[in-house]
């Protein structure tokens, strides 16, 4: 999304990398360190990844709400609402999947309602933003003709001699 609208892309790929790069090392990291919290080692495997796509998901929108406020883009496209959704469940992920490792078994009801209510509320997000999207400008003739050439050209020609 930044990279379509940006004259900066060859100095923001690299950025936008690298941010990637540290969130998965973040991650990895994490995953290791909470390893152990589990009795049932493919249970705690399973709530180790989910822990950590939802760490990559909030980092990357996080990275997002950066670059999008520093180059301006609009947060009124459906792009943007989608990135959203997906930053709010991951963020409810991420809180859920601690209370769940701290409070164990006896949480595990109202964790689960509290990802699925995440989740609803990602849908609604999404469904606003497709619908409050601005439009698109559409073109009605693409191809330039040669009068506007010639006339940029003159226009050109006169700003140049002054």
């Amino acid at each position: 999304m930044l990279l379509s609208r940006s004259s900066l892309a060859s100095i923001l790929r690299p950025i936008l990398r690298s941010t990637l790069a540290a969130l998965v090392l973040v991650a990895a990291i994490a995953s290791g360190d909470l390893s152990d919290i589990s009795l049932q080692r493919v249970a705690n495997i399973f709530e180790v990844l989910n822990f950590s796509s939802s760490l990559i998901l909030v980092g990357m929108v996080l990275a997002l709400f950066v670059f999008a406020r520093a180059l301006r883009v609009s947060w009124r496209s459906w792009v943007a609402g989608v990135a959203l959704g997906f930053g709010i469940s991951a963020s409810i992920d991420l809180s859920s999947e601690a209370f769940r490792s701290a409070l164990g078994k006896s949480a595990f009801i109202a964790v689960d309602i509290t990802q699925m209510a995440a989740f609803h509320v990602c849908v609604v997000v999404w469904l606003i933003s497709l619908f409050l999207s601005a439009p698109t400008p559409s073109f009605a003739d693409t191809k330039l003709q040669a009068s506007d050439l010639e006339l940029w050209d003159q226009e050109l020609q006169r700003m140049v001699q002054r």
